[in-house]
């Protein structure tokens, strides 16, 4: 879990929880970026990394892999300190919270599957496959979710309107 919690941290994002085996992060809260959901899909390929490298280091396991499955999931929730003045913890609540996890569940080992949101967000950074109609528990309507392949050899641009090109005019001197 240490390696994985390092893979949040590199990014900025927060460990929200441990759970058993696995953890919840958050990328946006307390600290927002304008990137949340690139930081995201960086730490969670990270992550994938990271178990790879620890099951080819472990002769305990004998032939055996370690391996996660991840749900990405960007939207509104909300965030504070959940709990009694005796136990008081920071946390994420809500549909997006819900639709992270149950992209998780539904990953394969080894797969980082991600909501409509963060594909949108991602798309010109990142390289996917779209799994359409999914039913997921607790999810009234069907979602269309993407699986991660990998990082772009050449990225698109991360800002502006996708196709709109405006060239500097009169500025030759400065350019």
């Amino acid at each position: 879990i240490r390696a994985l919690a390092e893979d949040v941290y590199r990014y900025e994002g927060m460990v929200d929880k441990l759970t058993g085996d696995g953890l919840m992060a958050l990328f946006g809260a307390p600290i927002a970026f304008e990137n949340n959901a690139e930081r995201a899909v960086r730490s969670a390929l990270d992550m994938l990394a990271s178990v790879e490298r620890l099951s080819d280091a472990a002769p305990a396991l004998k032939g055996r892999r370690l391996n996660v499955h991840i749900g990405l999931n960007a939207g509104t929730v909300i965030v504070g300190g959940v709990g009694s003045d005796a136990l008081m913890n920071y946390t994420a609540v809500g549909d997006s919270v819900n639709l992270a996890r149950r992209l998780e569940e539904f990953a394969a080992p080894g797969t980082v599957l991600v909501s409509a949101s963060v594909y949108e967000q991602t798309r010109r950074m990142f390289d996917f496959e779209t799994l359409p109609g999914l039913s997921l528990k607790g999810i009234a309507q069907e979602i269309t979710a993407h699986r991660v392949l990998g990082a772009k050899e050449k990225p698109g641009q991360a800002r502006g309107l996708e196709g709109l090109r405006a060239p500097m005019v009169g500025r030759e001197t400065e350019l």
